[in-house]
């Protein structure tokens, strides 16, 4: 009878225990759809099986001629000792090739691992090329494809026949990865150079443990999140929050140094007033042996202290120091200019194309078209692109001599041609300050690319005569210029697919000043949300949002983010999102979508007589309008969000002029806490647009509906002088005659004067 009461108190005593334990635990990550879950091999190894899509950005490419070649790169973080990989991918050749003289053939960093004979009788086949690890060194390891073809056994053939073809199905293409990570330096440098590195094509699972929630602990977590998204540029940097520490990842501890005792133990370093160390990771579940293939970056001091250290944590973009521990005295913060973010270019300035990211280059080429080069440059979402500026290319460059007359450079601007040079002198010749203006109309808010394609075309080509092609030379140098013109601050809002260009219009300062992360609640689901948006901004900035606000509400000033589940988020807010959240609301409908009509005040045809005289005064007026119409019909019902969904809504923040609110919701906290890692994938955010975008957090591949409901507002001013240059631009006749009627007008003017002061003086 004693020992059943015993042990009926013995399991009283224990159950409390083990559901405290349950509470403490640290939470999960939020899988995602579009990341593979590693399986770890029983010799302590990983092995992962990821699309090539992931890897590297290509697509399916067809090899034209008699040789031709294509080539991508496999990144291998620092992190990582490959052991072994394997490239699977299709193809599909010409049924014309003789199979003697065709082969395809796959090298990695100039090694060929492997020869594909192509046969007409089996034209489609799949292939599962083995890859060394010894051939996959840290770094962007170059994979070449090179194709050589021919369809007769003659002498002659013309190299250019269009049946020398052979399509690489790279989109379908996986490679298949087994790695064994090399254990943590204990050094604080490694912060930037080991374990955040944006060669981590997995992105990187880290965990931040704060001693409670606050709106100044969250504003630290944000700031050390950013950090750790920063350093691994636009890989995905998947972050929980919680009080505890979490097995089998890296972990970020801020607190002081009771906080830090408790997780870290006797281990846990004695801070002075402001410090950063690093240590092994917690053990993982089963062992009492830190982890040395993980880390625990320790972020502490006293109060102010630790914010402090949370601030340098977030600036850690150089390996240094070299030692585990370090206090910090002094912490001084960037000063960004307004629309100055993370790879923009400034209005009305002047960048070589080193600033740009190129390099002195000679373009060689056996064949009439060389390599194109690519220079890609943003624009911040904020700028008003008037068409009818120009950007002014002004190119330093020299050809060979012994080129045929019809040999040229041709410029385009997002795959849109927009002009080139004519390379015409058979002598050859050096071009200085060759302008060619590059029409802004064929440029777009965020990122552009700067295309340059020489065609060089060799003297003499006569079918099966030998040709020199030596002297196809083209050399382009790294000082040739854009000038961009002066472009002023005026955007049509909400569009929330400027958000994820550059965070626009939350980074007008990229420090994110003037704007509040506005949590609705304290779960740890929303905070893990909040702490994730506010790393993916920091990406889209290049800068830990500084000037960032935290707010649980009810009240936020300025630009908000809006965080939490829809019923826990203040309802002056929900209520003004343009497609209600709530049982009751307006809920509209499109119906019959359709072009749109300018209306009779913007139709030129229309245009009042004064519009003649001073167009750029009526012209600015048109130029924002929406090109599709549709009716709307409003459904209103009872119904709620469901679990499964999330919603990302922008509007106008209400009682504001200027201000712009959006909403990052969903019927429960885990459904808020998976829409913000969903929105990690490139292909999820991708497809936000308009002023509400509703993700399917259920589907492994990304599906998001989108509405342009809401009402539409400005921010920013057009002011005088680009008005002028609009004019200037678009009427350069009147804009003369003005000008020389307006010097007629003042040289007789000057004339009455004088004849006036001379008649006085006589």
């Amino acid at each position: 009878m004693i020992r059943p009461l015993l042990l009926a108190l013995a399991l009283l005593a224990i159950a409390p225990l083990q559901a405290s334990a349950a509470q403490s635990e640290a939470p999960a990550p939020v899988a995602s759809a579009a990341v593979p879950e590693p399986v770890r091999n029983t010799d302590g190894s990983f092995t992962v099986k990821l699309p090539l899509t992931s890897l590297s950005p290509v697509r399916n490419v067809t090899l034209r001629g008699v040789s031709a070649a294509f080539s991508f790169t496999l990144p291998v973080p620092e992190r990582w000792e490959v052991k072994r990989a394997a490239l699977t991918f299709g193809y599909v050749n010409s049924s014309s090739l003789l199979p003697r003289l065709s082969r395809l053939t796959f090298a990695v960093s100039g090694k060929t691992l492997a020869q594909i004979e192509l046969r007409p009788e089996s034209p489609k086949g799949r292939v599962e090329i083995p890859i060394p690890g010894s051939l996959l060194p840290v770094g962007y390891n170059e994979c070449t494809f090179l194709a050589v073809q021919s369809y007769t056994e003659e002498f002659c053939e013309y190299p250019q026949h269009q049946s020398l073809w052979t399509t690489l199905e790279l989109d379908q293409a996986s490679v298949e990865v087994t790695y064994a990570l090399k254990p943590v330096p204990q050094r604080l440098s490694a912060v930037a150079d080991f374990l955040f590195d944006p060669r981590s094509f997995l992105g990187a699972e880290v965990h931040v443990a704060v001693p409670e929630i606050s709106e100044q602990t969250v504003k630290q977590a944000a700031l050390a999140a950013s950090g750790v998204a920063l350093r691994l540029d636009y890989q995905a940097a998947r972050l929980t929050v919680s009080d505890r520490l979490r097995p089998g990842c890296d972990n970020i501890v801020i607190g002081d140094a009771t906080f830090a005792q408790r997780l870290l133990g006797p281990t846990a370093p004695r801070p002075g007033e402001s410090a950063m160390a690093i240590l092994p990771g917690p053990p993982r579940p089963g062992t009492n042996v830190p982890d040395p293939d993980t880390a625990v970056i320790l972020l502490t001091g006293n109060p102010e202290g630790v914010q402090k250290a949370v601030r340098a944590f977030s600036y850690l973009s150089f390996p240094f120091p070299d030692t585990p521990t370090v206090d910090i005295s002094k912490v001084s913060d960037p000063a960004p200019a307004m629309l100055e973010a993370a790879r923009n270019v400034s209005p009305d300035k002047e960048y070589s194309l080193r600033a740009l990211g190129f390099a002195t280059r000679t373009f060689r080429t056996d064949q009439a078209r060389a390599t194109p080069v690519d220079i890609p440059f943003t624009l911040s979402s904020g700028l008003d692109l008037n068409p009818n500026s120009y950007v002014a290319l002004s190119l330093h460059m020299a050809y060979a001599p012994g080129m045929r007359e019809d040999s040229v450079l041709t410029i385009h601007i997002n795959g849109i041609y927009v002009g080139g040079v004519h390379l015409a002198d058979v002598k050859g010749g050096t071009f200085l300050d060759y302008r060619v203006n590059l029409p802004v109309f064929a440029m777009h808010k965020g990122s552009n690319t700067l295309t340059l394609t020489p065609v060089l075309n060799p003297l003499k080509t006569n079918l099966c005569e030998f040709y020199q092609s030596e002297n196809l030379l083209l050399t382009l140098f790294d000082d040739s210029t854009l000038t961009f013109p002066d472009l002023p601050l005026f955007v049509r809002l909400p569009d929330l697919a400027l958000l994820y260009q550059d965070a626009f219009p939350y980074a007008r300062w990229a420090d994110l000043r003037g704007s509040t992360l506005l949590l609705g609640d304290k779960s740890p689901e929303t905070v893990r949300a909040a702490v994730n948006l506010a790393a993916q901004a920091a990406q889209r900035t290049g800068l830990p949002p500084l000037g960032l606000d935290v707010s649980f509400g009810p009240e936020a000033k300025g630009n908000v983010l809006a965080v939490g589940p829809v019923d826990a988020l203040p309802k002056p807010l929900v209520s003004a999102a343009p497609f209600s959240l709530l049982p009751q609301g307006p809920r509209p409908y499109p119906q019959m979508p359709r072009p749109k009509a300018r209306a009779d005040d913007a139709a030129s045809h229309k245009a009042p007589l004064w519009a003649k005289y001073l167009p750029f005064l009526w012209e600015s007026g048109r130029k924002h309008m929406e090109v599709t119409s549709s009716l709307w019909a409003d459904v209103r019902n009872g119904a709620s969000l469901t679990p499964g969904k999330g919603v990302v809504t922008q509007f106008k923040a209400p009682g504001s002029t200027e201000d712009t609110v959006t909403l990052f919701t969903g019927a429960t906290p885990a459904d808020v806490a998976a829409l913000a890692a969903r929105l990690w994938e490139p292909a999820v955010r991708s497809k936000l647009d308009g002023d509400m975008a509703m993700v399917d957090l259920a589907s492994p591949q990304p599906r998001a509906v989108t509405l342009d409901v809401g009402e539409s507002y400005y921010i920013g001013r057009i002011g005088v002088s680009p008005k002028l240059t609009i004019l200037v631009n678009t009427y350069p006749w009147i804009s003369l005659g003005v000008v020389a009627g307006l010097l007629a007008l003042f040289a007789y003017a000057s004339w009455r004067v004088l004849k006036v002061f001379r008649a006085r003086r006589g």
